[in-house]
């Protein structure tokens, strides 16, 4: 019998799906401010929802601070959470290990509305909900991306109205300026910032993501199909 017939493009496919009330028992925590940046990128903070910014802003105040630049104090950039293992390194990283979690995933989803330092619940909740998206959707990156090591700050998930801005290019989407888009972010030496491409679906208290990604040639572009 002859061998398959190999897949013949250089695609990659990675998925996720997150807990609701596991984020919001982050966010909850002491160490919920450290998330949200070790999370998102400064690019991403500034186009964040508003209840990123309340969370943050209740967060500084309780602790007698003012809210400081996005980003500042916290990195996630290439080489700081690299690809495999990047949940645990992220959670273990604010939480100060796994065992700060256990648990939290069995909780119901009401609990996400919990009133933090002066956040109102539903502004809570959302802010909960925006980063299990947010989280799901850049575990999945990392997936459709093997090879490249990757941190959370090189991994910009927009949408598709701003990725154009940043990049000047029109981003790899016809399902309207509001579809998110990942932006991949090159070394700056032998690699180019690239596109994928990302779907963020939530649904009770589960966010789930997919990320199509690609193997670029030297040239930049993607490799041609294999023909084996």
């Amino acid at each position: 019998m002859p061998p398959p017939i190999p897949f013949p493009y250089p695609l990659h496919i990675g998925t996720d799906i997150c807990r609701v009330a596991r984020i919001a028992h982050i966010l909850r925590s002491k160490q919920g401010s450290r998330f949200i940046r070790r999370v998102l990128a400064p690019e991403e903070l500034a186009r964040a929802k508003p209840a990123i910014r309340h969370v943050l802003e209740a967060a500084a105040q309780s602790n007698g601070r003012r809210v400081s630049e996005p980003g500042a104090g916290v990195t996630g950039g290439r080489g700081q959470v690299g690809t495999g293992g990047t949940r645990d390194a992220v959670e273990a990283a604010v939480e100060g290990g796994r065992d700060g979690l256990v648990g939290s995933s069995d909780r119901q989803v009401s609990d996400v509305g919990k009133e933090v330092g002066g956040v109102e619940s539903a502004v809570f909740g959302r802010a909960a909900t925006y980063m299990a998206g947010r989280f799901a959707a850049k575990e999945a990156a990392f997936k459709a991306h093997p090879h490249l090591r990757l941190g959370f700050h090189d991994i910009l998930i927009l949408p598709s109205s701003d990725a154009q801005e940043l990049t000047g290019k029109r981003a790899l989407t016809e399902l309207g300026s509001s579809a998110p888009v990942a932006l991949i972010r090159g070394d700056g030496e032998s690699s180019r910032d690239q596109m994928a491409k990302v779907s963020i679906s939530h649904d009770g208290e589960y966010a789930t993501a997919m990320c199509i990604g690609f193997e670029a040639s030297e040239s930049g572009h993607s490799q041609e199909p294999r023909r084996d």
